[in-house]
């Protein structure tokens, strides 16, 4: 689509230097490089030529001038500029044309040879070409036999025998203006004489024009009578051209312009193109991208702050705009390119500029599609952002005038349209041309002019009258003319802004329509995602980040001696285990410790059962303090072995205290630490561990303090420096396996990522074998570990770890005091007749490496990641890859929850809502969608009561010690309690009836309560948060409003029953019970799994209580009242509510 305005401007000849200038630099710039031998792209040619339709245009007297012809078919003819002969165009037809200017052929056998620059008699001057000698002929009758294109059989039977330039002046004005020899047979009424002047591009004669205007016109042609540049080569494309354009002499006589679709710079050469392509690294347009939709982009350009660009686009538009005399002078405008982005850049489409201040509320001055994307829609999405511009500066916008052919058509066409809807869409029996102005944006001169087209007004009384029914509205709609445009919706675009979004807009009608199938694929998505994790291409290899630790520069001194003192403690301290079944030898330890000379301590400490009635448990942890010899006492490192007497449960590491008695006694000779080093043997499991660090971090506790307290750490007698980081040791044995490496801490807290990298890199210098839950050798053998499917299940063995925020080892309670820690699992052997004894030697270098790694710290860990998820012992994902997969599953409840926002205010149909036999419409007064929302508050704040007091009774001794007193265990005591809160949630929705409307805000709240508990427990713990939307986002999606019964509300009911705390505790702990124990009967593995429900219940609590994990008040405080507001949704138990029937609500 072009258009053009005929506002003629001064051409300044110092840009047309600088355009040379620059132009020349790039054409001479190292030709050289450019390789002359490479393929050129692929031309797609752009004929606009084909299917023109045919517009008069008035071709200025030409003085006559004889050229002698010495080549071609007809040399007998003589030549004549400015004289009319036929000629054979492409297409095959015959047309009259007047020979304009001649030139010597630049290519041929005969470079004698003539070509003449001829316009076509009746036709637009974009259709003017030179021609060879051999296309001018006096043959009237075209290549098919018929009869020539220039006016038919009649114009032939007129010429007769004459030649074709003897043709009289009067002849040749019936074949520039048809119109006139109609107008001569019969008069033409004014309404009749536009529509034929518009169907057939009919421009108005000189004599039709004022005189200032007149003048203009026949300046304007004879400066741009001749086109020289015959193709533009731009991007893929090469395109004819239309009209002249005022490039520099050197530049606007080539036959082909190559130009630069980024930039616009022009070129003479090919090879200069091909050379400026590599180079030029701009991939848009100047200015400000103000608007982008899809592939397709608007970018603001001011004239003044981007000339040159500006102006090279000028100068290419002129090619296809014939009155544009817009190319220097660009300053005083604004520049709308439109582009299509790809992932090469931004390629320009076509443009339009408009003045910055018009006296006239023009909107338009220039506007161009390209040819090659002509026909796509791209106009008529200038023409709308050009008005939408208009509105939003708060005038009624127009284009300059007069338009040209495709101009008028196009603009007709998008005003036609835009009215038609407007007027299809009032409701009112009148409608007047200021409210369609007022609507559209359209002036009244334009409304006008587009109603008068479609005979839709009259003039009566002095004013214009809009004269339509329906029906002509709907006819004129089914036009082809008046189709819909390709790529404008609706005349309230929002084009430079996000749509509003209100709930009457689209935005709000499509979003009910959908959100539904896009809350589902959102979910399939995230699970795609995350399997997509185990591919290589997402995820990462592991790699040390700080230098400082460098375990290559570290090298083993620890000899053979310290492995046999190892195997000798070890051989002291079974004997010493025999006289202490049950308790820890403490005597022993602390014995040691001082004969390798340490600073020995034992620190006490006291545990109050929470549910035993008063029960007290004792404990001691022994511990010896290496002071750096090279610096004060200001940084530390902790290195720990837990004590497990014969009695206890877990798996024998008797050999943990021998290891690390060994490597004390090994560190005590050496002189380089620069940070304290203690050495810690704790009992009580973590326990031990807890009462310690809480020793170490705070002060002596008071008596007040005591008594309200579970734990009483006790007091240290001695501390060290800060502690920076910390390795637990478990050794079952010194003839080792493998080396399991536990990672996982308190409320899934994971230490540094460096921290695990440097265990892998030292325990694969000495030989071992160790990684995250490493298995056999034999197992990891027969692994596939560079798999997607084995890294997608380490993915998943890790995350369910890290669900229940329980630490797999004492480190895990060092992280939430900032101190990085793993723990080190060292396998024995399985004893076999082939197998050699292991002194121990490579596990105590092992240990050596970490601790003279970690001496090399400057300052904690920081550079790697805290975030992240292991696919491998070498690869892992991070946050910001992991996270996305949370996003996806919680997005579906922000977009439900703001549709059930839109909803509340009444002006969205709900489209969830299910069909029943009688249709009401519920009343959505505002204040009485105010007043329902304090019920549906309050049942809120009564759910959230419910958890409270679940989590806090459990807490209270003085509850489970009465249920104990009637014989049951501390387990059953604590699982009744929860059971009694869980029941009452079950009946609530029975007790406390809500109305629909304020069901409709229970709704609401319950999808942002959830989305809100995700997103925060994700960025704490995301394990725990993914766990939890996978099995609970399918809920909330599927839930409706006002559900009937049916195979969905019995399948959500049942769905949610079986995400009832108790249920889900109790059939996740069945199902791993079935898969653990296969031999048992099913009767056998359903008792087992209630006894194994009851004490994970009670444990999570004491966890709680004592460490302080998060996974019990999550579930009671958190997930419990959610649940309870999800189930008296799906029951839908209402009360009655007000009333207004559809039909009553329309007449109000």
């Amino acid at each position: 689509m072009v258009v053009e305005s005929k506002t003629t401007q001064n051409t300044s000849e110092t840009n047309k230097d600088e355009h040379m200038k620059e132009s020349e630099e790039c054409d001479n710039k190292k030709e050289e490089k450019c390789d002359s031998n490479n393929a050129f792209n692929t031309k797609e040619n752009t004929n606009s030529n084909n299917n023109e339709t045919a517009v008069p245009n008035n071709t200025a007297p030409v003085e006559k001038t004889n050229v002698n012809t010495t080549a071609g078919p007809n040399q007998e003819m003589e030549i004549n500029i400015g004289d009319v002969y036929m000629i054979k165009r492409t297409d095959g037809n015959v047309h009259a044309a007047q020979i304009i200017q001649s030139r010597e052929c630049e290519q041929g056998t005969n470079p004698q040879q003539q070509e003449y620059y001829v316009h076509y008699v009746g036709l637009n001057r974009r259709l003017d070409e030179w021609v060879s000698r051999d296309r001018i002929t006096d043959c009237t009758e075209a290549e098919g036999g018929g009869a020539a294109a220039a006016g038919g059989p009649d114009v032939a039977d007129s010429v007769g025998a004459k030649t074709i330039k003897q043709l009289s002046k009067e002849q040749i004005a019936s074949l520039e203006n048809p119109s006139a020899v109609e107008n001569s047979d019969r008069k033409l009424t004014r309404n009749q004489k536009r529509r034929h002047d518009e169907i057939n591009h009919v421009q108005k004669t000189y004599a039709e024009m004022d005189p200032t205007t007149a003048a203009l016109e026949k300046e304007h042609e004879a400066i741009t009578k001749v086109k020289y540049i015959d193709k533009l080569r731009i991007g893929r494309f090469e395109i004819d051209t239309w009209y002249f354009s005022p490039y520099p002499d050197e530049y606007g006589k080539v036959g082909t312009l190559y130009v630069c679709e980024y930039c616009l710079k022009y070129m003479r050469f090919q090879k200069t193109y091909r050379y400026h392509a590599s180079e030029c690294t701009q991939r848009q347009p100047p200015g400000n991208e103000i608007y982008r939709k899809g592939t397709i982009s608007i970018f603001e350009i001011d004239g003044k702050d981007h000339k040159l660009y500006c102006q090279m686009l000028c100068l290419m538009a002129k090619l296809f705009l014939d009155h544009k005399t817009l190319y220097y002078d660009v300053e005083p405008f604004y520049f709308y390119v439109l582009c299509e982005i790809d992932k090469k850049g931004a390629h320009i489409v076509g443009y339009f500029s408009k003045e910055k201040e018009s006296p006239e509320n023009n909107n338009v001055a220039c506007i161009l599609i390209l040819p090659p994307y002509q026909r796509k829609g791209y106009g008529k999405l200038l023409i709308a952002f050009s008005y939408e511009l208009s509105r939003r500066e708060g005038v009624v916008g127009s284009p300059e005038k007069p338009l040209s052919d495709l101009g008028r058509l196009s603009y007709r066409s998008y005003w036609a349209y835009t009215l038609l809807e407007l007027m299809k869409d009032c409701r009112t029996t009148t409608q007047s041309i200021k409210e369609l102005s007022e609507l559209s944006g359209i002036t009244h001169d334009d409304i006008i002019y587009t109603l008068q087209s479609m005979k839709m007004v009259k003039y009566w009384k002095g004013q214009h009258v809009i004269c339509v029914t329906p029906k002509t509205i709907m006819e004129h709609l089914q036009l082809p003319q008046f189709k819909r445009p390709k790529l404008t919706h609706s005349i309230n675009m929002g084009l430079l802004s996000d749509p509003s979004l209100t709930p009457r807009h689209k935005f709000g009608k499509i979003l009910t329509k959908y959100h539904s199938k896009l809350g589902w694929l959102l979910y399939l998505l995230s699970i795609v995602w995350f399997g997509c994790l185990g591919h290589k291409d997402f995820n990462h290899g592991t790699y040390l980040s700080e230098n400082a630790l460098s375990p290559g520069l570290v090298y083993p001194e620890i000899k053979q001696d310290s492995s046999r003192w190892a195997q000798q403690l070890v051989d002291e301290l079974k004997a010493e285990r025999e006289t202490h079944k049950s308790t820890t030898p403490h005597a022993w330890i602390s014995a040691k410790m001082k004969q390798i000379g340490l600073e020995t301590y034992v620190h006490n400490y006291t545990l109050r059962y929470p549910f035993g009635g008063g029960k007290e448990f004792h404990g001691k942890n022994v511990y010896g303090i290496l002071r750096a010899p090279r610096t004060s006492s200001t940084e530390g490192l902790v290195f720990s072995a837990p004590y497990r007497p014969p009695s206890s449960y877990h798996t024998d590491i008797v050999a943990s205290v021998p290891i690390l008695l060994a490597f004390a006694d090994f560190a005590r000779k050496k002189n380089y630490w620069a940070k304290d080093i203690i050495f810690l043997v704790t009992e009580q499991e973590q326990l031990g561990m807890h009462a310690f660090l809480e020793a170490y971090f705070n002060t002596e506790m008071d008596e007040n303090t005591k008594q309200n307290t579970f734990l009483n750490y006790g007091n240290l007698p001695a501390r060290a420096g800060s502690l920076q980081a910390a390795l637990n040791i478990e050794v079952q044995d010194l003839d080792i396996d493998y080396i399991d490496v536990k990672i996982e801490g308190l409320n899934g807290q994971l230490p540094n990522l460096d921290m695990f990298n440097l265990v892998q890199r030292i325990t694969a210098r000495e030989g071992i074998i160790s990684g995250y839950k490493q298995t056999p050798i034999k197992k990891r053998r027969s692994s596939q570990y560079t798999s997607v499917g084995s890294n997608i299940k380490n993915l998943l063995s890790m995350l369910l770890s890290q669900t229940t925020g329980v630490p797999n080892g004492n480190h895990g309670l060092f992280h939430r005091h900032r101190i990085e820690s793993l723990t080190l699992e060292a396998v024995k052997r399985p004893k076999t007749g082939s197998n050699r004894y292991n002194s121990g030697l490579p596990l105590l270098k092992t240990i050596e490496g970490i601790s003279r790694s970690l001496n090399n710290l400057l300052e904690r860990f920081h550079q790697s990641y805290f975030f992240y998820i292991l696919a491998q012992n070498d690869r892992f994902v991070s946050i910001g890859d992991y996270m996305p997969c949370l996003v996806l599953l919680v997005v579906p409840l922000f977009i439900k929850s703001f549709l059930m926002w839109l909803i509340a205010g009444g002006q969205v149909k709900d489209g969830d809502k299910e069909d029943t036999e009688e249709q009401v419409t519920y009343i959505t007064d505002k204040e009485y969608n105010e007043v329902q929302l304090v019920p549906a508050v309050m049942f809120i704040i009564y759910a959230c009561a419910i958890g409270y007091m679940c989590r806090q009774l459990l807490a209270l001794e003085l509850v489970v010690n009465a249920l104990s007193s009637y014989g049951l265990t501390t387990s059953q005591s604590v699982t009744v309690s929860m059971l009694l809160w869980v029941v009452l949630a079950i009946c609530l929705p029975f007790i406390y009836r809500l109305s629909v409307t304020a069901m409709h805000w229970l709704h609401l709240a319950s999808l942002v309560g959830l989305g809100t508990v995700l997103v925060v427990v994700g960025l704490l713990n995301f394990a725990l948060a993914f766990l939890i939307a996978l099995v609970c986002v399918p809920l909330a999606v599927g839930i409706k409003p006002n559900m009937q019964r049916g195979f969905r509300k019995s399948f959500l009911t049942f769905y949610c029953v079986l995400l009832n705390p108790i249920v889900f505790i109790y059939g996740l702990v069945f199902i791993l019970t079935l898969f653990q124990f296969p031999e048992l009967k099913m009767k056998e593995i359903a008792l087992r799994a209630v006894k194994a429900s009851m004490d994970a219940i009670t444990f999570s609590l004491t966890d709680n209580l004592i460490y302080n994990n998060w996974l019990c008040t999550i579930v009671t405080s958190v997930l419990l009242p959610l649940w309870c507001c999800f189930w008296t949704l799906i029951l839908n138990k209402t009360k009655n509510e007000p009333l207004l029937s559809s039909t009553s609500k329309k007449m109000d």
